[in-house]
């Protein structure tokens, strides 16, 4: 990843064959710094990472190191640091019986984030959506509130299955793509075959929302 400018950070992620002594995105990143040099932009050297295996790409963290990458495993998730961290101070708050407002919408918001790195994980979240009433919250003054067992069970889980938040980068297309929607009493799900070079043209450019014609 060459230099930081301003509020921009620019990145270059190669797949390639393991027998390359120099990959593209080192190639990239050598380019990006004769550029800087050029031009006399002053980047960040410290946070500057060249042709490593694993790193933090914009706001998630890519895995793929030797072992990972054996066992057909390239993860992207939010930073280990995060997701650990997270998992420990989650454990903790769970085993008492109260928790204020204030602090819950954090975890809350931590554990949403994560998940979307691997979105079935977000079924594990039903009770901690309506522990905190947002009309009575006021951040500048916290609450406490009851930690109903039901609530706690929820982040325990995430806190249990936190490794797992993360998705495999080199995992492939199946068959078909899926739409899905859903109403307040009914829920409804398509499919429809579609060939993989299609899948991936779909995935990297396409919004996932669907919208009204």
């Amino acid at each position: 990843m060459p230099p930081r400018f301003g509020h921009r950070r620019f990145f270059s992620v190669a797949v390639t064959p393991r027998s390359l002594l120099v990959t593209p995105d080192v190639l990239d990143f050598d380019r990006a710094q004769v550029a800087y040099t050029q031009e006399k932009l002053q980047g960040s050297p410290d946070k500057d990472i060249r042709g490593s295996s694993s790193g933090r790409v914009i706001g998630g963290y890519i895995n793929g190191e030797r072992i990972a990458v054996d066992n057909g495993i390239v993860g992207l998730g939010s930073p280990p640091e995060k997701r650990y961290g997270m998992s420990w101070m989650t454990l903790q708050a769970c085993q008492l019986p109260a928790i204020s407002d204030s602090l819950h919408l954090s975890l809350l918001g931590g554990w949403t984030s994560m998940a979307m790195f691997r979105r079935c994980f977000m079924g594990l979240f039903n009770e901690v959506h309506h522990l905190v009433d947002m009309n009575l919250f006021s951040q500048s003054r916290p609450k406490l509130l009851p930690l109903p067992r039901t609530t706690a069970e929820e982040l325990v889980l995430a806190a249990v299955l936190v490794p797992l938040f993360q998705s495999n980068l080199s995992a492939g297309y199946g068959d078909y793509i899926y739409a899905t929607d859903a109403s307040e009493s009914r829920g409804a799900i398509c499919r429809a075959p579609l060939h993989e070079d299609l899948q991936e043209v779909i995935s990297r450019v396409c919004k996932t929302k669907g919208s009204k014609s």
